[in-house]
């Protein structure tokens, strides 16, 4: 017999003992931790889940679980601190799933700066979903007001996007930094050519984003051109809705619009009339397309008068075609 052959026996034997007990121990907490969550307890399953977590770091499931055992958390804020205290154990190749929902919760609760940060975490890692994830982080930078750094790296995202979605949204988002950055004339003038540019639009943000453009700037015909854009080319979706303010916010880290600046204004001119027939006319109109009206005499004129609850009133009566004016 070779002189080191009974040495490997002894030396499997050795490993096994000192290795097996660690996994032997986490697959036993991981079946009561199941068991435990569907019997109701779910701070005990998931003790038990981060006791597996503790004692197999690295391990492919390694996601899965940290993912899972946060969402049994009483509370957002309990989630969060469970993910961040455990993201270390997670193989760097999957750490971005964790990253990504850290950076989802983050937003939804208030913590847009922490979220920017781990979607940018995220992106860095990759996956299929890293550009996204990078222009998630962009549009909560825009949100917290960093126009001038956001815009540059959306537009370094939409040129060098491999998705034509993508492009369409970071361009769209270069160009608002760049108007909330006191250039709105520059910023609609970018927009045009964007979208002169290019042969097939993928998203539907880049007519909204024109749609807000030619609103702050004054211009009437690409606000209308924009509008006929949206209802000819996404009839019926929620971005349609966003543009004619039907729908106050898009409360999404995935997607952006330019924060509304509420209006003190409660009502706005539909129009005037010297005769109360013409007037009640307006006001039958205005109610059939979803307004809500109502007839004043103020010097000799019948005044239609609109409500404006939300300070977007304006730009849904120019949008159905009606004139405006503010009181």
């Amino acid at each position: 017999m070779p002189r080191g052959s009974a040495a490997i026996p002894k030396l499997l034997i050795i490993l096994i003992l000192t290795i097996a007990p660690s996994y032997r121990v986490g697959a036993v907490d991981w079946q009561e931790a199941r068991a435990l969550e569907l019997n109701g307890d779910a701070a005990g399953a998931q003790t038990l889940y981060m006791n597996w977590l503790a004692a197999n770091p690295g391990h492919p499931e390694t996601a899965d679980i940290v993912i899972h055992a946060s969402s049994l958390s009483k509370n957002p804020l309990d989630a969060l601190g469970l993910m961040r205290e455990s993201v270390n154990l997670v193989p760097e190749p999957d750490a971005h799933r964790v990253y990504a929902r850290m950076a989802a919760l983050e937003s939804s609760v208030g913590l847009p700066m922490d979220a920017a940060d781990h979607f940018r975490k995220a992106a860095e890692i990759g996956g299929a979903q890293g550009e996204r994830w990078e222009l998630d982080s962009l549009a909560l930078r825009f949100g917290m007001g960093d126009y001038t750094g956001a815009r540059q790296d959306a537009l370094n995202l939409s040129k060098e996007s491999g998705s034509p979605l993508i492009r369409d949204e970071a361009a769209s988002l270069a160009a608002l930094c760049m108007a909330r950055d006191g250039r709105a004339e520059d910023a609609l003038q970018e927009m045009r050519a964007y979208l002169r540019g290019t042969d097939h639009l993928n998203s539907p943000l880049a007519w909204l984003a024109l749609k807000e453009l030619s609103e702050v700037t004054g211009n009437q015909i690409e606000f209308r051109r924009a509008i006929e854009k949206l209802n000819e080319l996404h009839p019926r979706t929620v971005i349609r809705y966003m543009a004619e303010s039907r729908v106050l916010e898009w409360v999404s880290p995935a997607s952006f619009i330019t924060p509304r600046t509420q209006s003190e204004l409660k009502s706005v001119q539909a129009g005037a009339f010297a005769k109360r027939d013409g007037a009640v006319s307006l006001r039958e109109r205005l109610e059939d397309d979803g307004f809500t009206a109502w007839l004043e005499e103020d010097k000799g004129l019948w005044k239609v008068i609109v409500n404006d609850p939300d300070g977007n009133v304006v730009s849904r009566l120019l949008a159905e075609g009606y004139q405006a004016s503010v009181r």
